[in-house]
């Protein structure tokens, strides 16, 4: 019997003789189902499993429905199966010059004899559907075939911020233990309201129905803010979730971390639009203070999570504070118990991992489509969205909806990049750290503000000491390689790296003997060496000067592909000059927007690698206890070594 799996495995494991493909573990039983090369289904104990894994006769796959990354129902893996086999047959048949007229009547005669298919209702697909699979398997492999409605759906709010905050001071004043309300009271009272406020401001009433009000108290982090029954199902799920949030005792017990894109249009020094920016932000569960806030112009990524930490971990720049002409200047940073993240892909790969590693922190990773697993961020990002409605640009309004309101933001836009990141900066300090949050929306169940509540906990708790300079270091030099060292120094990637302290352990330990080095791919000014007799790191600088804060990756592109190796090394004004050319090319396709928006991100981040590439060489790589971090382009993980696994006997 084929039974729908958990989690997809997708690796080979040799039983009794003949490989199959492990398609996953079956819920609610310690049973792994199995497949053979025809297609025939099979399944053996959880134990018996485990007991091969132990042994080295189960190994990894290339195949890619192991990289799905998630779930397909019985019904998706079914139909999956049949567009491969049938994709698979309609090229073997081109292979042996079957004209397309006779393909057809074959493959359907191979499909009737195979028994896995007999049970298919549908029709059999027309030609044109044939070749449609054969040309998506031909250009993307397997992954061409899977069906792509997993990211259909409407993923606008449910209701306006008007309904939203009726319900909310409903459940705020109705919050006491014995006088609580139901849904359908809480329902009725809010829809009451809300056609009132419609009536007095001249608008027309948006959702406003009794799911839309159980979605909220959903999202709420307490369990008991209505009077309700649930299944006990649903209920220990809850209770569960609520559960982790009553853990929370004190400042960065737990942190929550994610993004979003910014609502509201910015400009160019041109007057240009150039489109949205995006926001990653970090928030201290216990107080609601806000650790970190990064806007961006491209899209968040592995590095962009990676200075979210960075900056939660790091006190705040007085600069800072007088740039963007901050009052409230509460500056608190400490490393934390625990991050929370979604399964979004900026929120892996090597950096991340070796941030984890190094700062000693736990980390999770919620389930896709739950956000009442961050009801903080998610809190903070409501109040972000109602706040940039007020700002020039914005595409929503209280009484335009995003879909009717992006033309006209488009036109207003008047904001450049720089004003909006500082009337953010500033909000985020002086009215979100000062206004009270509902007692619904914190753990402790009392009205006070983010900064009232961080100065009270920081008394009755000990809160963490952050991390030093070194330690910060360590959080980007995440490569390691071995080599030589000799009478000029140390050779990587083509470029030679030296300095005293290098010279004289050379001389200690003689030349020619193998070291091991770590390097920032982000930064190509300096590596770290490891003294073998000690354990300790020293630094070698790059004797081209002024490459601080240039990735590898870009020198890389820079350079001819025929140069001799060991040739001479580019200077730095070669390599910015390569790197410009090479940006006017990526810039002259898209449209006038997103010719405008890569302009913007290549300039901006030609002037930071600059301003990088000028700054003190002594300091500790690119990271400072004391500066706001700058986003940059992080380059594609490398391989993993692969580990050979002997046969089974």
């Amino acid at each position: 019997m084929i039974s729908p799996v958990s989690k997809i495995d997708g690796r080979i494991i040799t039983y009794e003789g003949a490989d199959y493909t492990v398609e996953g573990p079956i819920p609610h039983k310690d049973v792994v189902q199995l497949r053979d090369l025809s297609g025939d289904v099979y399944q053996i104990s959880g134990e018996v499993f485990r007991l091969h894994v132990s042994r080295g006769l189960v190994r990894e796959t290339a195949d890619p429905m192991a990289e799905i990354g998630r779930i397909l129902t019985l019904e998706q893996n079914f139909e999956y199966r049949f567009k491969l086999k049938v994709a698979q047959e309609a090229l073997r048949l081109r292979e042996e010059c079957v004209p397309w007229k006779h393909r057809r009547d074959l493959i359907l005669a191979m499909i009737n004899a195979h028994d896995e298919f007999t049970q298919r209702r549908k029709p059999f697909p027309k030609e044109s559907a044939i070749r449609n699979w054969v040309n998506a398997y031909v250009k993307k492999g397997p992954h061409g075939l899977l069906p792509r409605t997993h990211r259909s759906g409407n993923r606008t709010d449910r209701c306006d911020a008007l309904f939203r905050e009726i319900v909310e001071d409903l459940i705020e004043q109705h919050y006491l233990p014995h006088d609580r309300m139901r849904i359908s009271d809480l329902w009725n009272k809010a829809v009451e309201q809300y056609r009132v406020l419609c009536d007095e401001y001249g608008q027309k009433p948006g959702n406003h129905g009794r799911k839309i009000v159980e979605s909220i108290v959903k999202n709420i982090p307490h369990d008991d803010v209505v009077k309700r029954r649930i299944g006990s199902k649903y209920y220990k799920t809850h209770r569960k979730l609520a559960a982790k949030f009553y853990d929370i005792k004190a400042p960065f017990d737990r942190v929550e971390i994610d993004s979003t894109q910014v609502d509201a249009f910015v400009v160019n020094d041109k007057r240009e639009t150039i489109g949205r920016p995006y926001a990653t932000a970090a928030i201290d569960c216990a107080t609601g203070w806000i650790l970190a806030l990064i806007i961006t112009l491209h899209p968040p990524n592995s590095e962009t999570v990676a200075l979210a930490l960075q900056e939660a971990m790091t006190p705040f720049d007085d600069e800072d504070f007088e740039k963007y002409g901050i009052v409230n200047r509460l500056n608190v940073a400490a490393r934390f118990k625990l991050a929370v993240f979604d399964q979004g892909p900026e929120n892996s790969g090597d950096i991340l991992d070796t941030i984890i590693r190094a700062a000693r922190f736990e980390a999770y990773w919620a389930e896709p489509g739950n956000p009442q697993a961050k009801p903080f961020i998610e809190a903070f990002f409501k109040a972000l969205s109602l706040m940039v409605t007020t700002l020039s640009g914005a595409t929503k309004s209280q009484l335009l909806p995003a879909q009717k309101r992006t033309l006209k933001a488009e036109r207003e836009a008047c904001l450049t990049f720089d004003e909006l990141n500082a009337a953010v900066q500033k909000w985020r300090f002086d009215e979100y750290g000062r206004t009270p949050r509902r007692r619904i929306n914190n753990v402790f169940k009392i009205e006070e503000t983010p900064t009232e509540a961080m100065e009270r906990l920081a008394k009755e708790h000990l809160i963490p000491d952050p991390p030093t300079d070194d330690e910060l270091t360590e959080f980007f030099w995440v490569r390691k390689e071995v080599r030589g060292g000799w009478k000029y120094g140390i050779e990587h990637e083509r470029m030679q790296y030296f300095s005293n302290e290098l010279g004289e352990l050379l001389r200690r330990i003689g030349f020619g003997k193998k070291l091991e080095i770590r390097f920032n791919p982000l930064d190509a000014d300096s590596i770290r060496v490891r003294d073998p007799q000690t354990g300790q790191c020293i630094k070698a600088y790059n004797k081209v000067p002024g490459l601080k804060g240039i990735p590898y990756s870009v020198i890389k592109e820079s350079r001819s592909a025929l140069s001799a190796h060991g040739g001479p090394q580019r200077t730095r004004e070669e390599i910015f000059a390569d790197i410009l050319a090479r940006q006017a090319e990526k810039q002259s396709q898209g449209t006038k927007m997103k010719r405008a928006r890569a302009k913007e991100i290549g300039s901006r981040r030609i002037q930071q690698m600059l301003e990088r590439s000028q700054e003190d060489p002594s300091l500790n790589g690119q990271v400072r206890s004391t500066g706001k971090p700058k986003p940059l382009e992080v380059p594609s993980a490398r391989k993993l070594p692969k580990v050979e696994r002997k046969d089974a006997l």
